[in-house]
C-alpha cells in the first residue's frame, strides 16, 4: 500500500528499491507526475538502473511525453539488452508517434527474447493494421503463429461439452473488456436489447473490473454476469465450459485486456470473433469470424484463420446514443468557408493521410481541418502535426487541433463544428463515423484491400451514402473537393441525413438483432 512504501521510503531514504515500489504504487494510485519524482530519485541513487529507466517511461508515456518515454526506454535497453518488456513499451510509444515500422521491429525483438509474450503479439498484429503497405499474407502468418503459441500452452483442451438440463434455448457467452461506454458497447447495446431471450440465453464474462450506465442499461439482458477479470486463463475456461455455453463469441480480438488464450482451450463447442477488432485472431480454436459482403468478400477468405460467417447487410449496427443532441445548421453558413475534419485515433493519420489531407485544403479556397483527439492534450504532438501540415503548404491557421472533450454529449456536439468528415485509410473511423452520419454529417471513406479498410465502404453502402466512397486516392481528393463546392447539397444534407440514416441498417438494431440469430441459429442445425 501507499502508507506501507511511504513509511519504507522515510526509514531508507538510500534504498532504490524503496523510491522504485513507492514511485509504481503512485502510479496505480494514478499519482503520475509524484511516481515520476520517486523513479527519477531511484535513478540518481542508481545511474545504471534499467528498470528505473522503464518505470520513467510508462509514466511519462502515460503523460504523453512520448519522445522522452522513447529516450527512458533506450536507456533501459542499452543497460540490458534482453530487456523484453522495455522492448514492448518502446513500441508501445513508437506506435503512438507514428514510427510504425519501427515499433513493429521492437514488439519483434520482444517476441524474440520472450516467445510467448502475448501482449507483444497483441501489439505487433494491432499496430500492422495502421501500415496500409503490410502484406495481408504476413499478417495472417504472425497471428497465425500467435494462435500455435497459445494453444500449445493451453492443455489439456476441453473435447465435450454438456448441454444444460435445465433449459433448450441456445446459450451464447460474451467474452469483453468493453461492455460500458466503448466502441464496442455502442455496437453491442441494441443487439443484447432486441436477441429474441425465448430462444437465447445471454452469459456476460467481462475481463474487466469496470462499469458504468452503459453496464446498467445491458446487464438486465444477460442471464448470468459471471468476471473473469480475477481468474487466470484454465479457470477462465473452465468456467464457461461448466456453464454449458454453445457459443462462445469473443468482442476483443488483438484489443486491450482480450482473453483469446481461454478460447485456445476450446470451452464452448462453437467459437467466434466479431466487431472489437477486424481482422483474424489467428487461432485454429476460433472457428469463425462474422463479417459481411463489403468487410469480408469472397475473394478475401483467405486473409483468415477462421471460417467466415457472412452476416446479411450489416456486421456492425450502430445504438443510437441515449444523449439529445441537436444537429446545428452547416458552420459553413456561419464561416463562409468549408470545414473539414476527423475525431479518429492520431496513429491512424500517417503521413500519406496528412498528404492527401493537405491536397484537398490546398484545391478547397479558405477550407480549414479540424482534428479532435485526447493526443492533443500534449503540445509536442500539436507541434508535430502542424510541422506535418507545414510540409505541404498548409499554415497553422488552417487547422485546429482540440485535445478530447471529457463527456459523450460534448463529443457529438463538436460534429456541428465540421461540414465534411475525412476517413481515414487504411485504417478508417467506426464509431466516429456512425456518429458523423447521426449528427448529420456526411463521411467521405476510401475503398480498401482488407478487412479494416473496407469498413467505411460497409458504413456507406449500409446507410445509402455509396458516392461517399472513393475508389482511389486521386478520387478521394476529386470528391472531396466537389462536395465541398456544392453549399446547397451541404446544407441539405445536414437537415435530412439523421432522419435518411436512422431508417437503414446501419442502425436498426431489431433487423440486426434477427439476422444475427439466423447466423447463431444455422450454426448449430
Amino acid at each position: 500500500s501507499y502508507s506501507t512504501c511511504k513509511r519504507v521510503v522515510e526509514l531508507e531514504p538510500n534504498s532504490v528499491s524503496a523510491y522504485s515500489n513507492l514511485g509504481i504504487t503512485l502510479m496505480e494510485l494514478n499519482r503520475v507526475s509524484e511516481a515520476i519524482e520517486n523513479f527519477t530519485k531511484a535513478l540518481s541513487l542508481k545511474p545504471n538502473y534499467a528498470e528505473g529507466y522503464n518505470n520513467l517511461g510508462i509514466a511519462l508515456q502515460d503523460l504523453k511525453e512520448l519522445d522522452d518515454a522513447v529516450k527512458n526506454y533506450k536507456k533501459a535497453i542499452a543497460i540490458e539488452p534482453n530487456y523484453a518488456q522495455a522492448y514492448y513499451n518502446l513500441g508501445n510509444a513508437l506506435r503512438d508517434l507514428g514510427r510504425l515500422d519501427e515499433a513493429v521491429s521492437n514488439y519483434n525483438k520482444a517476441i524474440a527474447i520472450v516467445p510467448d509474450y502475448s501482449e507483444a503479439y497483441d501489439n505487433l498484429l494491432f499496430c500492422l493494421h495502421y501500415i496500409d503497405s503490410f502484406p495481408v499474407e504476413k499478417a495472417l502468418e504472425t497471428a497465425k503463429r500467435y494462435g500455435t503459441m497459445i494453444s500449445l500452452k493451453a492443455e489439456p483442451k476441453f473435447s465435450a461439452w454438456h448441454k444444460s438440463e435445465k433449459s433448450d434455448k441456445l446459450r451464447i457467452g460474451f467474452v469483453s473488456a468493453d461492455l460500458i461506454n466503448h466502441s464496442v458497447g455502442f455496437f453491442v447495446e441494441g443487439l443484447f436489447r432486441h436477441l429474441d431471450k425465448k430462444q437465447f440465453e445471454l452469459f456476460a464474462f467481462p475481463t474487466l473490473l469496470v462499469s458504468d450506465s452503459l453496464t446498467s442499461r445491458i446487464r438486465p439482458f444477460f442471464q448470468e454476469w459471471l468476471p473473469i477479470y480475477n481468474k487466470n486463463d484454465l479457470d477462465a475456461a473452465t468456467l464457461i465450459h461448466e456453464k454449458g455455453i454453445d457459443i462462445l463469441i469473443d468482442l476483443s480480438g488483438h484489443t486491450a485486456h482480450n482473453r483469446l488464450p481461454v478460447f485456445a482451450y476450446k470451452p464452448a463447442p462453437i467459437q467466434l470473433t466479431w466487431l472489437g477488432y477486424s481482422a483474424t485472431s489467428g487461432l485454429k480454436e476460433m472457428d469463425y469470424i462474422l463479417g459481411d459482403s463489403y468487410v469480408t468478400p469472397t475473394n478475401e477468405h483467405y486473409h483468415f484463420s477462421e471460417n467466415i460467417l457472412t452476416l446479411e447487410q450489416t456486421y456492425i449496427c450502430f445504438t443510437p446514443p441515449t444523449q439529445s443532441v441537436t444537429i446545428g445548421s452547416p458552420p459553413l453558413l456561419k464561416n463562409g468557408y468549408v470545414t473539414f475534419g476527423s475525431f479518429n485515433n492520431l496513429t491512424k493519420m500517417h503521413e500519406e493521410v496528412v498528404r492527401v489531407w493537405a491536397t484537398i485544403l490546398k484545391e478547397t479556397p479558405n477550407s480549414k481541418l479540424f482534428l479532435k483527439n485526447k493526443q492533443f492534450s500534449n503540445k509536442k504532438i500539436i507541434k508535430k502535426v502542424e510541422n506535418q501540415f507545414f510540409q505541404y503548404g498548409i499554415s497553422n491557421n488552417r487547422l485546429t487541433l482540440q485535445d478530447e472533450y471529457l463527456s459523450r454529449t460534448e463529443h457529438l456536439k463538436a460534429y456541428n463544428r465540421i461540414d465534411i468528415a475525412l476517413d481515414t485509410f487504411a485504417y478508417t473511423g467506426v464509431t466516429t463515423s456512425a456518429e458523423a452520419l447521426w449528427m448529420g454529417v456526411p463521411v467521405l471513406t476510401l475503398q480498401g484491400d482488407r478487412f479494416m479498410s473496407h469498413i467505411g465502404e460497409s458504413i456507406m453502402h449500409n446507410t445509402k451514402q455509396s458516392n461517399w466512397i472513393a475508389k482511389d486516392k486521386e478520387d478521394y481528393i476529386k470528391k472531396a473537393v466537389a462536395f465541398a463546392s456544392n453549399k446547397a447539397d451541404l446544407v441539405n444534407i445536414r437537415s435530412t441525413l439523421r432522419d435518411k440514416v436512422l431508417k437503414t441498417p446501419l442502425y436498426n438494431t431489431k433487423l440486426f438483432a434477427k439476422n444475427f440469430e439466423k447466423v447463431l441459429l444455422n450454426l448449430v442445425d
